[in-house]
């Protein structure tokens, strides 16, 4: 097997396209159209990725960010709720 297909068809399992006939090349195509497809297929499936982990690390960051903030008045609510408890 040709290294350079090796290495494309690594580069592309990542991404979950495993076989190689998807990007399939028809008789009258033009060999550099199937190159420009692949390249900029790939640069668009490694951005998407890197904004997609982007969003999931901001969405958990606002999250942990609330339930702190939330977590001080949890606390005093339960301390309060201890005091009042044990003054009976």
């Amino acid at each position: 097997m040709n290294p350079i297909l090796a290495g494309e068809l690594l580069f592309f399992a990542i991404f979950g396209q495993t076989t190689h006939e998807q990007f399939k090349v028809h008789r009258f195509q033009p060999l550099w159209t199937t190159v420009l497809f692949k390249i900029t297929f790939g640069i668009y499936m490694l951005v998407s990725v890197v904004v997609l982990i982007n969003l999931l690390i901001a969405m958990m960051s606002d999250t942990y960010q609330r339930i702190q903030a939330q977590s001080d008045i949890e606390w005093k609510y339960g301390l309060s709720k201890l005091v009042r408890s044990m003054h009976r």
